[in-house]
């Protein structure tokens, strides 16, 4: 088995929601020629723009990783500022 390199952004509280998508075009376009041997690559940007870069890899058909930065083990509750997996 083969171990694979893996790069992750992590966006910090950077980017509007049009600035996500640019930056995800963006990462995706400089993507185009990578191979299967090369190395994983995610996109961790704030929560407000996960769906905006999902739909955007999505859109590209690219194999990229999205995921949040950070995610509260609750569901639901009072957590002021926490972002639930189900949201």
């Amino acid at each position: 088995m083969v171990r694979r390199a893996y790069i992750a952004g992590n966006w910090k509280m950077h980017k509007t929601l049009s600035e996500a998508r640019t930056l995800a075009e963006d990462i995706i376009e400089r993507l185009t020629s990578a191979t299967a041997e090369g190395p994983r690559v995610g996109l961790f940007p704030r929560t407000p723009c996960v769906a905006h870069v999902v739909a955007t890899v999505k859109e590209s058909n690219q194999a990229l990783d999205v995921g949040a930065q950070n995610m509260h083990w609750e569901e639901s509750g009072a957590f002021p500022g926490e972002t639930s997996a189900a949201m």
